[in-house]
């Protein structure tokens, strides 16, 4: 993949990037969602590797919003 250097971007005043979160930009996630193969791995349920962990900002919430596009049940647990 080559790299992009910086000058090929021009942002404007009133452009956006996308939302804090996946859970709040439906749209930007649809166009911009790489499935780096974690994505058959946690819909595969005989893999024991089906718990999502990372840090803030690692793509857990986006990869948990795919997911639910191809399966039904589905249990999210808040750390809360």
């Amino acid at each position: 993949m080559a790299k992009l250097r910086s000058s090929q971007f021009t942002f404007r005043k009133n452009d956006t990037v996308g939302a804090e979160g996946a859970e709040l930009d439906h749209l930007y996630l649809a166009d911009c969602f790489y499935d780096h193969g974690d994505l058959d791995i946690i819909r595969d349920c005989s893999n024991l590797s089906c718990i999502i962990v990372g840090r803030t900002g690692s793509g857990k919430t986006a990869l948990m919003m795919k997911l639910q596009e191809y399966e039904e049940n589905i249990i999210s647990l808040e750390p809360e």
